[in-house]
């Protein structure tokens, strides 16, 4: 079976099981990165090395390589369940290669705003 094809069942599958920003995210790493490198070939013959290759050519952009990895390896993950490659087969396995920086989250002025008011609310109506 090719990746493409097996995608689309996996896109389907995404859709019903992750939240929306979860599918937001998988669909744009399958659609930018791993169907136009992968999306030909059959399912058994991507290898670690294709993978480690892919990784190399994200250097510029490791979080998106890690999370490509990621999604690779979970959709491997559902193509053994469905008895579409054997149970120990995933060259996305152990792929992540590059270390991620903590970004540190400021909240916004309207974030701060509902902050204090669910604190506030918290406040008046739970001591």
């Amino acid at each position: 079976m090719l990746i493409k094809s097996f995608a689309q069942t996996y896109i389907r599958y995404i859709r019903i099981q992750l939240k929306p920003a979860t599918v937001r995210l998988y669909e744009y790493a399958l659609r930018n990165v791993l169907l136009p490198r992968f999306g030909e070939m059959e399912l058994m013959a991507v290898t670690k090395q294709h993978v480690f290759e892919m990784c190399l050519q994200l250097e510029s952009t490791p979080t998106m390589a890690n999370r490509c990895v990621a999604v690779g390896s979970a959709m491997y993950g559902r193509a053994a369940q469905l008895d579409c490659v054997p149970k120990a087969f995933n060259p996305f396995s152990r792929g992540k290669i590059y270390r991620e920086t903590r970004r540190e989250r400021v909240l916004s002025a309207e974030e701060y705003q509902r902050l204090a008011c669910a604190l506030d609310h918290f406040e008046r109506y739970q001591l």
